[in-house]
């Protein structure tokens, strides 16, 4: 089983040992991670905006530090697939919390990070759709956030600032001659930046996915199912 630098199920390892330190650094970065997805599943379920954050912040400050990470076995594959079987588990025990102190009451803190308003319930989405459509948006969010930063490290951060609306695009080079005028390139060294961004952006979303999976080789499978997650229904 090829072993990925830093994946989900690593995180869960360290997320569940004995180092307090590294035990809540672990738990916020999959917090920050698997936030908006475990929010946008609560929210389709039924729950409110306020007692979604409450739950979800109950879930991964409590839930995942103590009772399930004994369970968590990378053999399952998706890490992704886990995380919500294990949330339908806890929705499922809710009364067990019930009346318990929230907002941290004898639980490790967690980072949160609030969903938008305007990505609140979808209409017509069953639960475990809008979990897939939060999760799949939330790796381009990272690996846009990741192209970003890289794009700062070089020094070319206007550079991101004007192309990256082109990194969805359908290749076409409507706009490429303002973004070449304000950044003094030609039209043809834009579209190369342009394509050298989307080729970057492409592995950056691949590794982001591959940390979520036990094999590499469920790679391409899961990143149909990101495609797919983000089509309209």
């Amino acid at each position: 089983m090829p072993a990925f630098q830093t994946t989900r199920w690593s995180m869960v390892a360290r997320a569940g040992g004995e180092d307090e330190e590294s035990r809540e650094a672990a738990l916020d970065l999959l917090c920050r991670a698997y936030w908006k997805p475990a929010h946008q599943f609560v929210v389709n379920s039924g729950r409110d905006e306020e007692s979604a954050r409450d739950l979800v912040q109950e879930f991964f400050s409590r839930g995942l530090q103590r009772n399930w990470l004994a369970s968590a076995d990378p053999e399952r594959g998706r890490f992704r697939s886990y995380l919500l079987v294990v949330l339908k588990r806890f929705l499922a025990d809710e009364r067990i919390w019930s009346g318990r102190q929230r907002r941290g009451g004898g639980a490790a803190h967690v980072s949160i990070e609030l969903v938008d308003s305007d990505r609140l319930k979808e209409p017509g989405s069953s639960p475990e759709a809008a979990y897939d459509r939060q999760w799949a948006l939330t790796v381009l969010e990272r690996a846009a956030d990741q192209l970003r930063a890289e794009c700062d490290a070089a020094g070319k951060a206007r550079h991101f600032e004007l192309l990256a609306p082109f990194l969805d695009g359908d290749g076409r080079d409507i706009g490429h001659a303002a973004a070449a005028d304000a950044l003094g390139m030609s039209t043809g060294a834009v579209a190369m930046a342009i394509g050298r961004l989307r080729s970057r952006m492409r592995d950056l979303v691949r590794r982001e996915v591959a940390a979520t999976l036990a094999d590499e080789a469920d790679v391409e499978a899961e990143l149909a199912e990101l495609i797919a997650a983000l089509r309209p229904h």
